[in-house]
Formats: structure tokens, C-alpha cells, sequence
């Protein structure tokens, strides 16, 4: 299935992009969190398009042929890097040496952490960097151990913005004051969400808990969080004996009473891991996928977090 919708949007794009002629400033973002970010900067200047909406993820997601179409007629796609929307590099590949797909990892001033390693996060090499029959080429082997969840850290976020605006400045200067002066605006408000979480999260640095996946770690560290393992690398993937055995393990020996899921995957998988331990399940997600998309998701989204890091951390 996948590979009829990558040859259909080869087709429907061939080998030139095509802009669209009605006027407008049309903009195609691939995440929730991205495209609230994006909101906040071009207002009504810009229509936006999101790709992975509803309660979906990234991870596994399928382009439609009504998204294909949208990505075709916009003038600038913002997203994180094709490891995490892989539904995109196709058309990344086929856009050429253009600036329309606009990758946002290795943007000046993105902090970066690395992908943990270790049996309860990730043991295995090849599910990091993959060997060489595997791995796709154009990709450095250093974004390939990168930790793409970048927005979970709020400074990223007021980089990110503050690149978006600068983007758009450059190329529909008609609106730059506005895009600067929102960039500013979405800047102070996320400072002051900043502040909010310090203060709901402050006492929780030396509580262990586990994660569904590993894609919290910008979020963690900067609030001092003190995760103790992940149940699965690949949210699509079934984690090893092994891992789970270790995951277990870890739960009896540091008496961790503390286990998100998340929305987008069964609930038994988690529910298998925690039997018999005293340990509840509370749901975090990456992406606010049951939040409403717009301006105010990343700030519900954070909030939500950090509600319920705290609700979980407080038993």
C-alpha cells in the first residue's frame, strides 16, 4: 500500500514543483505540534494543511491521495526530518535542490540529545543506525542517532518559530513585520509555559517511571524528570523477550509504581508488562493526537504533560 502511494505521488508531483496561483500562501506541516507552532507565525496570512491528524502518529503513518495533493499544491512543507515522517521522502527526493520541503532538525540553535542506549531504551544497533544494505544513503549517520522528538523541549520550539518566520520573511517580505512580531509574541508565551511547568513539576526529579516509547527525553531533561526505561524502541515493532524481561525487572527492583501509554496504541501492551507489579497506567502522548489542532495545541499539549507526569508521579 505504501509503495502504491509513493508512486502515485511521484506521478502526481513528476519533476517540477508547482506552485499554487490563487494568491495565497499555502503551507503543508506534517505534526500537530509543528503545525500549532506554524499557526501561531503566519495567522491569516497563510492557509495551513496538516498531514497526520485525528489520533494518528507519525510512526506508520500512510499519505492519502487528498494529501498528496495538498503537498503538491503548496508553496512550503515544514516538518521534522523524514526518520520520523517517512511518508515524505519520496516527495523530499523528488523535489530536487528547491527549498519547498523544509526538513527542520539540523536548523542553527536545535539542542539535541541522543538516542538512549541500553536494554531498557535500546540495545540494538541496527534499529539506530541500520547497516549498510539498509540505510538510506542521503541520511548522515549522525541524524540517524539523533532523538527527533525536538519540540518536547521548549527552547527548540521558540527556534523553531523563529526560523519559520525568518523563512517566510525572506520569501513573502510583504508580511515579514507580521511574522516577526507573532514570532516575539509566541516566544513570551512560551516562556511563561516554561515557568508553569517548572512549577507543576518541581519535587518529581528522583521518582522513576517507564515510558510506552522512548520520546520524552527532551521533555525530562528539562524538567529534571527521572525516566527509567521504555517499553518499546519502535512503537510499531514488538519489544524482544528480553527487553520486556528487563523492563520488569526494573519495575520490582526500583519499585516503580509509574507506566504511560499512549493513545495511538493498544493499552494491553502496557497492561501485559505492569501484571502483578503495583505500578498504574497513566497516558502521555509526544503529539497531543486527542487535542484539537490550531494555535493553542503545543500549549495543551505541554500542559497536558506535565498534568499528567505530575498525577502519575504523585502516588
Amino acid at each position: 500500500m505504501r509503495k502504491i502511494f509513493a508512486l502515485l505521488a511521484i506521478l502526481l508531483f513528476g519533476t517540477q514543483i508547482s506552485y499554487a496561483d490563487d494568491g495565497k500562501i499555502h503551507i503543508v506541516t506534517s505534526i500537530k505540534p509543528l503545525h500549532s507552532i506554524v499557526a501561531n507565525i503566519v495567522g491569516d496570512k497563510a492557509d495551513l494543511t496538516l498531514l497526520v491528524g485525528k489520533r494518528m502518529s507519525p510512526h506508520g503513518f500512510i499519505l492519502k491521495p487528498s494529501h498528496v495533493r495538498a503537498l503538491k499544491k503548496a508553496d512550503h512543507v515544514f516538518y521534522i526530518h523524514s526518520l520520523l515522517e517517512e511518508f515524505l521522502r519520496k516527495l523530499e527526493m523528488n523535489n530536487g535542490k528547491g527549498d519547498k520541503f523544509q526538513p527542520l532538525l539540523n536548523i542553527p540553535g536545535i539542542k539535541f540529545h541522543k538516542v538512549r542506549r541500553g536494554i531498557v531504551w535500546e540495545d540494538d544497533d541496527d534499529h539506530i543506525i541500520p547497516d549498510a544494505n539498509n540505510r538510506d544513503k542521503r541520511i548522515s549517520l549522525d541524524d540517524y542517532s539523533k532523538d527527533l522528538h525536538i519540540w518536547l523541549d521548549v527552547g527548540n520550539a521558540v527556534t523553531l518559530a523563529d526560523y519559520v518566520a525568518s523563512f517566510l520573511s525572506e520569501r513573502h517580505p510583504q508580511y515579514a513585520r507580521f511574522f516577526q512580531e507573532n514570532a516575539e509574541k509566541l516566544s513570551a508565551k512560551i516562556a511563561a509555559l516554561d515557568t508553569s511547568l517548572r512549577d507543576i513539576l518541581q519535587g518529581k526529579a528522583d521518582i522513576p517511571f517507564i515510558v510506552f516509547h522512548d520520546a520524552y527525553q527532551y521533555f525530562e531533561k528539562n524538567y529534571n524528570l527521572n525516566a527509567a526505561g521504555s517499553i518499546k524502541y519502535d512503537p510499531n515493532e514488538n519489544s524482544s523477550i528480553k527487553r520486556l524481561k528487563a523492563i520488569r525487572q526494573r519495575l520490582h527492583a526500583d519499585n516503580i509504581r509509574c507506566v504511560f501509554s499512549e493513545p495511538q496504541f493498544p493499552l494491553k501492551n502496557v497492561e501485559k508488562v505492569i501484571e502483578g507489579t503495583e505500578a498504574r497506567i497513566f497516558e502521555i502522548d509526544p503529539h497531543g493526537s486527542r487535542l484539537s489542532p490550531g494555535k493553542d495545541h503545543y500549549f495543551e499539549m505541554m500542559n497536558l504533560l506535565g498534568k499528567n507526569f505530575k498525577a502519575c508521579l504523585s502516588q
